[in-house]
């Protein structure tokens, strides 16, 4: 993508932008690597009423000086530098600062189709829609043709009559993340504000999902995009794939607060199953983290051993059913049992397949 800024002219197109419709946030820090690319596909964007809000987290790199020439080349990029206190920090702090009548985030290395906005916008034409979802394709580094689709629905679009219908995106796996992850949507701003919703300072994984959370008890309606408009970039060594054991702690926090949120809407017994089933895959990828983590072999029992101290992880393995999949069945059963030499051994088994 053209990053060129200093010579571009964005101001052109915002002659009839005053009272900005959109606000879209970014939380920045350390970013510089691929933050022009995500600006870039966001100024690009087809819809061009909305205010770009970047929050410079103390960034140590070069970030800081890309946001402000950002702002230099167009008037509807806004930048703040604040000392570094963490993304949900960030974006707390840009949803006070936001004008916009819908929100959406973005994340300072993730790229946004130009009819992002153009589209998600549509889906506000009945007013009871409360929040826009998209689908969305992940991809690793800059490999943007090794990339893995994420779509919403059997339709080009879907409408959901009720927040219980958007509970089931917990319930598949495929669609989960689309129920935890804050990006790929756009959110109604007075909703946020007049609820005081806001991402809690004291985890440090899951965050996102305990906004939504916070969020989808007020929807009344929602509005699904089956095209993969967001395109979410993973590093290979990033939170979600290195293994650290405070990370199992937020995934059982965001657990529990899915289920709580479950109970409150009085959902059906099989759809608590299912979640139930996700949050299975959920501790089995816990175990390839740990099965990949570098140390020895007493460990990762060790820590395996902690992932079974977790009433909820005996739960859950109790609760569901034994898979077809020959490693998922055995993994549920030492599970069960508790048997950590047992797990041990399977993941070494994995680990040597995989290679």
């Amino acid at each position: 993508m053209d990053s060129d800024y200093k010579n571009k002219n964005y101001n052109s197109i915002n002659s009839n932008n005053a009272g900005s419709k959109v606000s879209i946030i970014v939380p920045v820090y350390n970013a510089q690597a691929y933050l022009k690319q995500t600006l870039d596909s966001i100024l690009k964007q087809t819809y061009s009423n909305f205010e770009l809000i970047l929050v410079d987290d103390g960034s140590k790199d070069e970030s800081a000086g890309i946001c402000d020439d950002y702002r230099e080349a167009d008037a509807r990029v806004k930048v703040w530098h604040n000392e570094n206190a963490g993304p949900s920090a960030a974006r707390n702090f840009g949803i006070r600062q936001a004008a916009g009548e819908y929100l959406a985030f973005v994340d300072s290395d993730d790229i946004l189709s130009a009819g992002f906005l153009e589209k998600m916008m549509s889906g506000f034409e009945d007013e009871e829609t409360d929040i826009v979802l998209c689908g969305y394709d992940r991809f690793y580094n800059d490999d943007l043709n090794d990339k893995k689709d994420y779509l919403l629905g059997e339709e080009s679009v879907t409408r959901l009559s009720s927040n219980k219908e958007l509970a089931m995106l917990f319930t598949v796996p495929k669609t989960s993340l689309s129920g935890v992850s804050i990006w790929a949507k756009l959110y109604k701003t007075g909703i946020i504000k007049e609820n005081g919703i806001e991402f809690p300072l004291d985890i440090s994984y899951e965050e996102d999902c305990c906004f939504n959370l916070l969020y989808y008890r007020k929807v009344r309606k929602a509005f699904l995009i089956k095209e993969n408009l967001y395109h979410y970039r993973q590093s290979l060594s990033s939170l979600s794939k290195v293994y650290k054991d405070s990370t199992y702690r937020d995934l059982v926090n965001g657990y529990n607060e899915r289920k709580k949120f479950f109970a409150e809407l009085d959902m059906p017994e099989t759809a608590v199953r299912k979640l139930d089933s996700v949050f299975l895959v959920v501790i089995f990828n816990n175990y390839k983290k740990i099965a990949k983590s570098p140390g020895s072999a007493a460990f990762r029992k060790r820590e395996y051993r902690k992932v079974l101290d977790y009433k909820e992880t005996s739960y859950v393995v109790n609760a569901c059913g034994l898979s077809k999949v020959r490693l998922t069945r055995y993994l549920t059963i030492a599970s069960r049992h508790r048997w950590v030499t047992a797990i041990s051994f399977l993941m070494w088994l994995w680990k040597i397949r995989e290679k």
